[in-house]
């Protein structure tokens, strides 16, 4: 489980935020446990940041009140903790993250280390770029780094089920898997189309080495 150290870092930002002392907690160390996460981070090569970053997004899905119980830990009277970010949402009426969160984690009111890290939401960064990440759009004038920090429901589910599940036919993926003894010789469409669904076959494949060892990227 990738939190233990997400856990240390957020005792150690709203204890130091309290003014109280705590350890400074240790770098990240993930174990090599084989699963798509591990290899996620080892693949891209994660910088601390991201790493947090991504962690930040992915534990309501791996434990929904992970925020909550740090939070209850200092304030057990309960009480409202702006700095920390967080916004509740419909069905879970636990915290969600946000951006603020990620910058109160990493950067505190450090104005350079804000900037530093909201660069890790830019439109070029891999986050944006394999959609793993994003900030909720938020109405004009209020500020970015109060949306919601939202983990790619793909890649949340890869995460905690290590797979992910095929799309499901409805109004936002109209067509459904059908499974057949027949190939592709047998599949009669207009040359231009067939055409087209094997160019899409082809990238399936081989998307990934053409972008990476023929650097199409």
């Amino acid at each position: 489980m990738p939190l233990p150290f997400l856990h240390d870092l957020t005792r150690y930002r709203v204890a130091a935020y309290l003014g109280r002392e705590l350890p400074v907690p240790e770098a990240p160390v993930l174990p090599d446990d084989g699963s798509p996460f591990h290899r996620f981070v080892a693949d891209n090569r994660l910088s601390v940041d991201e790493f947090t970053v991504l962690c930040t997004a992915l534990a309501p899905h791996l434990l929904p009140s992970f925020f909550d119980d740090i939070i209850a830990e200092f304030l057990p009277q309960g009480g409202d903790f702006p700095a920390f970010g967080g916004v509740k949402g419909i069905n879970h009426r636990g915290f969600l993250p946000t951006g603020e969160t990620a910058l109160f984690l990493l950067a505190g009111k450090d104005p350079d280390r804000r900037r530093q890290v909201m660069q890790l939401f830019d439109p070029e960064h891999l986050f944006a770029k394999k959609r793993v990440l994003y900030l909720e759009e938020l109405r004009a004038g209020e500020p970015v780094s109060t949306g919601r920090l939202i983990l790619d429901p793909e890649y949340a589910e890869l995460f905690t089920r290590g797979q992910i599940s095929r799309p499901r036919f409805g109004m936002n993926f109209p067509a459904d898997r059908l499974e057949t003894l027949m190939d592709w010789d047998d599949l009669v469409l207009p040359p231009p189309v067939l055409r087209q669904v094997h160019e899409l076959e082809t990238w399936l494949r081989h998307g990934e080495q053409l972008l990476t060892e023929y650097g199409m990227r």
